[in-house]
């Protein structure tokens, strides 16, 4: 469930600085950057968990027809009715390839979206996670606070998390001074 939240605030890069400035315009270097890390990452995850199912399984691979990767480990899966849906974890492995490999190759929210989507069912099907949570952000700045330095005018405090299911599953929080004009 890490991985979900740290995709949750990764989409949600924005939310920081929407209390001070409204919705700010998307960071294109972000917006390339961080679905293509995570898509990459999601896919480790995926190749994690077949890794575990077959040692439960005690298939063994013929190393002429599967592969000791990614790509073996699906079609072996597939091909001993144990894995549905192969078509889709390879295309993922694939681009997955194509991100890893080769330059200017980018993956995009919706991507990443819909990766996240099918590894996510699979690793339920096999039992490694629960029910997907329903996700929600949110970000809350307190008032502004007086301090002793006469240097600042005040502190405020923010809170920034998410909730899964309505309950607090990770926060991250800091405070931010408000400097006087020290102009003479």
């Amino acid at each position: 469930m890490v991985f979900l939240l740290e995709c949750e605030f990764a989409k949600e890069y924005k939310l920081p600085y929407s209390l001070n400035i409204g919705i700010p315009p998307n960071n294109p270097i972000l917006d390339r950057i961080l679905p293509t890390l995570l898509f990459i990452r999601a896919t480790g995850i995926l190749d994690e968990v077949l890794i575990d199912v077959l040692l439960q399984s005690k298939l063994s691979y013929k190393k002429k027809q599967y592969p000791d990767n990614l790509c073996g480990r699906i079609s072996l899966l597939q091909d001993n009715n144990i894995l549905k849906k192969s078509d889709g974890l390879h295309n993922i492995r694939k681009k997955r390839n194509i991100f890893s490999h080769e330059n200017n190759k980018w993956a995009s929210w919706e991507e990443l979206s819909s990766a996240i989507d099918l590894i996510d069912q699979t690793l339920h099907n096999f039992g490694y996670v629960n029910k997907r949570p329903h996700f929600d952000c949110f970000i809350e700045r307190s008032a502004l606070k007086s301090v002793e330095d006469p240097k600042i005018m005040g502190v405020q405090d923010y809170r920034c998390g998410i909730k899964a299911d309505g309950k607090l599953a990770m926060e991250f929080s800091w405070r931010e001074s408000l400097f006087r004009d020290q102009r003479d």
